[in-house]
């Protein structure tokens, strides 16, 4: 009966994974150096960062809106 189980959850997986895919290789850096090295080279350069303060504040607010929605049974919340 073990045996059994064993195989058909062994031809699950097989069976799940098989098919062609591709993973793309992603660099193991940690996101916040990431960010303030291009803050700092923005600064040293003079050019105007993607993810300045208006950026953020959009971020701010969507999490505050996703918030929001989950609490009040996902209605939707206009930004």
């Amino acid at each position: 009966m073990i045996e059994n189980l064993e195989a058909s959850s062994h031809k699950l997986l097989v069976s799940y994974r098989s098919g062609d895919m591709y993973v793309p290789k992603v660099d193991n850096t940690e996101a916040l150096k990431a960010e303030a090295d291009y803050f700092g080279e923005c600064i040293e350069n003079n050019h105007k960062p993607f993810n300045d303060g208006e950026a953020g504040l959009q971020v701010v607010k969507m999490l505050e809106a996703a918030d929001k929605s989950l609490k009040d049974d996902y209605k939707k919340i206009r930004l």
